[in-house]
């Protein structure tokens, strides 16, 4: 009885199983469908960076142009009374950092496209519960803080400029949610007219109503609503029913850290600073 041979293996020396196999065999490799996808994936990214991602940073240009291009124009028809203006801005600009709290971020961290963003949009509405309380707030106590600050009285003109900062912090939510939908002409709508009309409106109380920062602020506020209103519209948010708490204390809790955050590096940063002035002798 003959015995059976064991197979032969070729030897990697062997014609036609050398170098220039194992070259091809990478070449082939390297050429396979998943480095073909992140090549894919890489050139997509650089084409979004280029071209629809430059159109928001566009528009987003466009409002802070706006608003550095009013101002003389608002010095020019208001006069002394402009500084009423730039109090009422201030004013606006604390109050929305407190009604949005940091929620235009978690707007697009939590969206998913797949559940058509549904956490993302109740977060919308969390950003609505958070600008009312800011607003009701900020409407009780507003004798009260208006004379602390050394503004007076609490006039009509910061009135408007409370009311204004609690729809502008809807706005930035809805904003962000319209933007993790890659929703450009939707975006570039509420954009241009929280900035481009409002300054326009703004402009057209003072000249043809009456020429003071009241009338201006006013303008500011209406067309704030209507951005307001539309960005609302194009997000449709979702409520916030009982099983949906853990979502809105997780958000609190990321948020809550992050300030803390902040402020630490804030502390640290100024802690530097001073001890880098101490050192080269100058005062703090």
């Amino acid at each position: 009885m003959t015995s059976k041979r064991p197979p032969v293996i070729p030897a990697t020396n062997a014609p036609g199983n050398g170098a220039a196999d194992h070259g091809e065999d990478l070449a082939a490799a390297i050429d396979g469908p998943g480095v073909a996808n992140v090549v894919d994936g890489t050139e997509k990214a650089m084409q979004g960076l280029f071209g629809r991602d430059s159109i928001y940073l566009l528009v987003w240009g466009l409002q802070v142009g706006v608003a550095a291009l009013s101002i003389p124009v608002t010095t020019r028809l208001l006069g002394a009374g402009f500084s009423v203006v730039t109090t009422s801005l201030a004013v606006m600009q604390v109050l929305v950092a407190v009604g949005v709290f940091s929620l235009p971020p978690a707007v697009q961290r939590n969206y998913r496209e797949a559940d058509g963003g549904a956490d993302a949009r109740r977060i919308v509405t969390l950003t609505i519960i958070t600008a009312a309380i800011t607003l009701a707030l900020a409407m009780a106590t507003g004798p009260y803080w208006a004379s602390a600050v050394g503004l007076g009285t609490f006039s009509p003109v910061l009135h408007y400029a409370v009311i204004w900062a609690s729809l502008s912090a809807v706005t930035f939510s809805t904003l962000a949610l319209l933007r993790s939908r890659d929703m450009l002409f939707a975006y570039g709508l509420v954009s241009l007219m929280q900035s481009v009309v409002a300054v326009a409106v703004g402009v057209v109380l003072i000249v043809f109503v009456r020429r003071s920062a009241t009338e201006f602020v006013l303008g500011e506020m209406l067309t704030q609503g209507v951005a307001m209103v539309l960005g609302l519209y194009l997000t449709r948010p979702l409520p916030i029913r009982r099983r949906h708490l853990k979502l809105v204390r997780d958000t609190l809790n990321v948020l809550l850290k992050f300030e803390a955050d902040i402020e630490t590096a804030g502390r640290q940063l100024g802690e530097l600073t001073g001890k880098a002035r101490r050192e080269a002798g100058l005062p703090e």
